[in-house]
Formats: structure tokens, sequence, C-alpha cells
């Protein structure tokens, strides 16, 4: 037997790429870019597969390292790469630039199925003309290109939006057949006026395929449910209400009974956000019996709707509720404070009735705690979340805040990691609207909606 020279080292870099492939083949994604790092040619090997996995790419400007991994990441795997999201400081005008650079990038792949965009803000920091230029027209050019398109999601861009007829008429007459999730829904900056394109919501039934969509309530009509009644495959379907319109035509209880009766799965996510005056009538005007309702999420709409509260009892399917504004630390301020019900606390019935509800989230408004307590003996809640200085006692009050904070301790050793939550704790817009951003709040939520 040959004894090895134990002054000869073995040198890794000069591996046959041969058998560097085949080592890199067993490998996660992760351990791959870790061993990437060690040498050009390892690095080289990384890059010679056919096909890459998923893909997130971060810019955000105060996190340089991430944007170059990001950069260097999309000029070598950006013609190989399959599903990518891409989360971007909208705000920042370099990052909105590093942005139009990754989509030139993917624009020539043929192998993109999904394309998730995950802005910061509702709007860019750029002008309309930029994002025309070298935004909309990489995404024409991918959605073009792309063989199989299957996911495309806007991430509520209020501008890209503006470009939402073009971007549909490309996907009818590209990916009719692949296309499974298009989430067009947006935040608007202003929401008391802002344009709307004139989409034709009836090419929605040309996807055969569709299983998860999202619109402004704006384009909501029987005409759009009309076209989901063509697909048979929706699972999700997220709708965000801004506001009404004077002219608005509504759905009907029939559009709605035809489009479970085609979607069995289906169901739909409401999002009310600044609808400062649809907030006091969307039960009347948008909630219909027939709606397969699974989340009614309301954010900084300043206002409760009681009313609303005591028909949801009738929604079995919901699953996740929440009616956040931004809050005071004064917990004696008794003008929000949650008692022009008759009999019970609707929250109280709602835990009561809906044997579905996994999540509650009621935040700016004050509630007893003899409901809070109620509440968490109902229903084992997967998420909870109420502020501490909104839960508040009387005379009257049959527990404490001690009582409270009891339960939740048992609730943590159960599995439900829940505890009211101090002032210092919430979102900055949460505890002032004028000390944060109420998109860096919504944002990450509705975007999270639109995941597949």
């Amino acid at each position: 037997m040959a004894i090895e020279d134990s002054n000869e080292t073995s040198n890794w870099n000069i591996l046959p790429s041969l058998i560097l492939n085949e080592i890199f083949s067993y490998l996660e994604y992760k351990d791959k870019l870790q061993a990437s790092s060690t040498c050009k040619q390892w690095r080289i090997a990384l890059h010679q597969t056919n096909q890459v996995p998923d893909v997130h790419f971060q810019i955000r400007k105060f996190d340089e390292d991430k944007v170059i991994k990001s950069n260097y990441i999309a000029q070598c795997i950006a013609r190989k790469v399959k599903n990518i999201t891409i989360s971007f400081d909208s705000i920042s005008a370099h990052c909105v630039q590093l942005l139009a650079n990754i989509l030139e990038e993917l624009s020539t792949n043929v192998k993109v199925q999904k394309l998730v965009l995950n802005p910061s803000h509702c709007l860019f920091q750029k002008d309309q003309a930029f994002i025309q230029r070298h935004l909309v027209k990489r995404l024409l050019e991918l959605v073009d290109t792309s063989d199989a398109l299957e996911t495309l999601s806007l991430g509520c861009s209020e501008q890209l939006f503006q470009s939402s007829v073009l971007l549909l008429d490309q996907l009818v007459k590209r990916h009719r057949n692949s296309l499974k999730c298009l989430m067009l829904a947006t935040l608007r900056d202003d929401p008391d006026h802002y344009e709307l394109p004139n989409l034709d919501v009836s090419l929605m039934g040309s996807f055969v395929n569709l299983q998860m969509c999202s619109i402004d309530y704006d384009y909501m009509s029987d005409k759009f449910l009309q076209s989901l009644s063509e697909c048979s495959q929706m699972t999700r379907l997220v709708i965000h209400v801004h506001g009404i319109l004077d002219n608005h035509p509504g759905t009907t209880e029939y559009a709605w009974n035809n489009v479970r009766q085609n979607n069995p799965h289906l169901k739909v996510r409401l999002n009310l956000v600044h609808a400062f005056e649809a907030v006091g009538m969307f039960h009347v005007t948008i909630l219909k019996r027939a709606m397969p309702l699974s989340h009614l999420r309301v954010f900084f709409c300043e206002h409760l709707n009681t009313d609303a509260f005591n028909l949801l009892r009738d929604y079995a399917d919901l699953e996740s509720l929440w009616w956040v504004d931004s809050s005071v630390s004064d917990s004696t301020n008794s003008d929000i404070l949650l008692d022009n019900y008759i009999n019970l606390n609707p929250l109280v019935i709602a835990a009561w009735r809906l044997k579905k509800l996994k999540e509650l989230v009621f935040l700016g408004y004050k509630c007893f705690v003899d409901d809070v307590v109620a509440m968490m003996r109902l229903r084992k809640f997967q998420r909870l979340e109420l502020a501490y200085h909104d839960i508040c006692s009387d005379v009257h009050s049959t527990y404490s805040m001690k009582t409270v904070l009891s339960e939740a301790k048992s609730c943590i050793e159960k599995g439900e990691a829940w505890r009211p939550r101090r002032f210092k704790d919430l979102h900055p817009v949460l505890q002032n609207p004028d000390m944060g951003d109420s998109d860096e709040y919504i944002l990450p939520i509705v975007q999270a909606d639109m995941n597949v």
C-alpha cells in the first residue's frame, strides 16, 4: 500500500467538476451558498446547475451586505432561478434602482414560475415615468419570456397597479393555462382620491387553473364573481376596501352562491384599510351571507362598528378577526369604551359562536376585564392580541388584571403564547398615529395573505 507523503496537502479547489457537482447535489441551497464562499472553483460550481430553487432577494438601505449579496446572486443565477421573492425598501431611490436592476436580469429567464414583490411602503421613491420604463417594462418582458408563470404578486403597490391592464392582457395571452395566483390588490396612499385603471375583471375567468387572487373592492361586482365562477379551483380571494364609490354596483347573494357552488373550497379575506366611511356601512353594503368569509381585518378606520360585530356570529367559517387602530396610553379615555352593546360583548359572542376562530387581534379600543377572561376560556386562540392598558374594570367587574395575567400564564403553559401587550411594546403607529407609518404595520400582514 502506498503511503501518502505527509508533506503533501489535499488541494480541494482542483477537484474535478463532475465530483464537485455531485457533492453539491446532496446539499441544501443554503449550505451550497456557504460552501461556495470557499474558493472561486466552488463558487462556479454553485451556478452550474440548470435549476435553482426559491431565492429571496432582500434590498434594504440599512443592510449594505444583503444588498451586495442580492446583486451578486442576481447576476449569477438570474437565468436559472424559478421562484423569486424580492423584499425592498420602496422609499429609498437607491433600493428601487437595485430592484430595477434585478428585474432586468430576470426578464430573460424562461424558467420563472413565481415572482413576488414585497415593497416596504405603498409608494415608491421614484416617479411614474421611471416605474414605467424600468419596472413595468421589465415585468412585461418577464411575463412574455416565461414559459409557464404560476404566481405574480405586485405586493400591494399602487403605482405598479396602474399598469395592471397591460399586465393582465399579457398574462391572458401567455399564461392562461399555468397561472395559479394573481395578486393585484393595493394599499392606497390617499384612500379618498386615487385613479382606477379600466381593468377588465372578466378576464380572470380566462385562467383555468386560478387558485388565488386579490383585488380592490372597487372592481367587485357580479360580473367579476361570474368570471371567478368559470374557475373551479379557487381557494382564496383577498379583497381590499379603501372606500365605496357612489355608483358602485355591489354584489348579490346569487352571485356569491354561484361562486361557492363552483369553488367549494373558496375562502374570502376582507381587509378594510383607512376606510373611514366604508367601515360604518360595510356590514350592509359589502358583507353577504353567502360570502365564504374566513378573515376580516380592519386597519386604522377610526370607528368600531358593533353592528358588524353582531353580524359576524353568522359567519361560521371565520378564522381570523382583527380590529386595529392607534391607541392611547391613558386608560381613562372612555369615549371609545366598548360599552354600546345591550347584553354581551360581541367579541365574547364571537369567541363562543365561531368554532373556527383562531386569531383575535383587538387593539386601540377598550375591553372589560370580565370579557377578556370569558374570551380566553371560551376559545383556544392561536393568536390573541390585546393591549394591557385597554383592559379595564369597574365596580361591577368580577375579575381583575391579576386574573388575566394568571390565565395568560396558563395559556403559555398550554402552548398558547399570549400576554397583554404593554404600551411600549406596541408598534409606534399603534401608540400614536404621528409616531409611525401605518404601511410598515399593515403591509407585512396583507402581503402574507398573498403567500401561496
